[in-house]
């Protein structure tokens, strides 16, 4: 599987970009969500005749921001959440 939305820790390239100043975990989380949802929305469309491999690069791009709200979550835990426990 490809990662193409960049390399390293999400936490760091967060803390280095001024859009996420400010923001509280679960509003980053909600932001990563929605990009992989936009990502993953437009991969299902179908390709336009001069760009046979967009879908691909679209599905890729989600995948990887996924994995970004992954390890956040995996890092955070319930901190991400809002503070909320499961139960």
């Amino acid at each position: 599987m490809r990662r193409r939305l960049g390399r390293g820790d999400i936490d760091d390239v967060v803390a280095s970009h001024s859009v996420f100043r400010g923001a509280l975990p679960r509003q980053i989380d909600a932001a990563l969500a929605g990009l992989a949802g936009g990502f993953f929305d437009a991969a299902r469309l179908p390709a336009p005749p001069n760009m046979p491999t967009i879908r691909e690069f679209q599905f890729d791009e989600g995948i990887a921001a996924l994995g970004w709200l992954r390890e956040r979550l995996a890092a955070h835990g319930s901190k991400s959440a809002g503070g909320r426990q499961s139960s």
